[in-house]
């Protein structure tokens, strides 16, 4: 099974160059049935992250990942720290969903 698919990862991606600046915009899905460690740290994001983090190539990323901001904390834990180790930060701090459940993309 490719980790780029079903309820891990589904990425879609645009590379600009406009002259000597060079930028990718990545959007991401994670499905809220997703397994959540392997979606950050097995087999996708951590790996996608790794990959793009080069000298002179600059990174979007944003998406829909599925976590419970507000809820769990753990996962909220986890993924704040990993966009942190590879100088990332949300942009968007409040939620995006509030019909049962509390959830935030980036």
């Amino acid at each position: 099974m490719s980790i780029w698919s079903g309820k891990r990862l589904e990425p879609s991606a645009i590379k600009i160059n406009l002259g000597k600046y060079n930028l990718i915009v990545i959007s991401l899905y994670r499905s809220p049935s997703g397994n959540f460690a392997q979606f950050i740290l097995i087999h996708s994001l951590d790996l996608m992250l790794k990959y793009l983090n080069k000298p002179g190539l600059d990174f979007i990323l944003c998406g829909d990942i599925n976590v419970k901001f507000l809820k769990d904390i753990h996962h909220k834990m986890e993924i704040t720290s990993l966009f942190q180790s590879y100088d990332l930060f949300n942009a968007i701090n409040s939620p995006s969903r509030t019909e049962n459940e509390i959830w935030l993309s980036n």
